[in-house]
């Protein structure tokens, strides 16, 4: 007796004549098996809802250049002015300041681009907490730069000028998720705990 799987196979043919008209040729074939071979399982799409987008090598690079570049500026005001001045001096420091803050941005927008804290609600709402934040702390800098110097001892001023060492305390831990997710690999895992340090130790 053969263990081959059965196989019924029926054909039929509608009957009528088919050279009658011309123009309406059909002939239809029905077929239709049974046989006792399991039936394949349908790919399920698994993909979690929070998954990681896409992102090219090059803007990985041009966010990377931007932040080096408002840091580098940053670091050279306090460098030859130092962090703390006043008058003319101050108000560089104040937006070259800006300068890096918006630079953080640059390292900010990566992790939350690909999830590299976690797909979770929690990482997002962290992500998005963190760049209120930093947009505050960024507000800050432009008017502590601008504004004339009777009005940057004003209460509300000072209690937005908390935003900026806030911000940078929750890139710091958003740098130590990052790193112990293990989401990056590479220089990538470790580069945003240097990255925010020099303004973590300042503020």
């Amino acid at each position: 007796m053969s263990n081959a799987p059965a196989l019924f196979r029926f054909d039929t043919t509608p009957e009528g004549d088919h050279g009658s008209e011309a123009g309406n040729e059909e002939e239809t074939v029905m077929s239709s098996f049974i046989t006792n071979r399991p039936s394949r399982p349908r790919a399920i799409d698994d993909t979690p809802a929070g998954d990681p987008e896409s992102i090219s090598a090059g803007a990985v690079r041009w966010a990377g250049l931007g932040l080096a570049a408002g840091t580098l500026t940053w670091a050279m005001a306090i460098f030859l002015l130092g962090p703390t001045g006043v008058g003319v001096t101050e108000r560089i420091v104040d937006r070259t300041g800006l300068l890096f803050q918006l630079s953080v941005f640059c390292l900010l927008w990566i992790p939350a681009r690909t999830r590299a804290i976690g797909i979770s609600r929690a990482a997002s709402i962290a992500l998005g907490i963190e760049a209120v934040l930093l947009g505050l702390a960024s507000f800050w800098s432009l008017l502590h730069g601008i504004l004339p110097d009777g009005i940057k001892d004003e209460t509300w001023l000072m209690v937005l000028g908390l935003c900026w060492p806030l911000s940078m305390l929750g890139m710091a831990a958003i740098s130590v998720k990052l790193a112990f997710a293990a989401r990056w690999h590479g220089v990538m895992r470790w580069w945003p705990l240097v990255a925010t340090r020099p303004e973590l130790v300042r503020s």
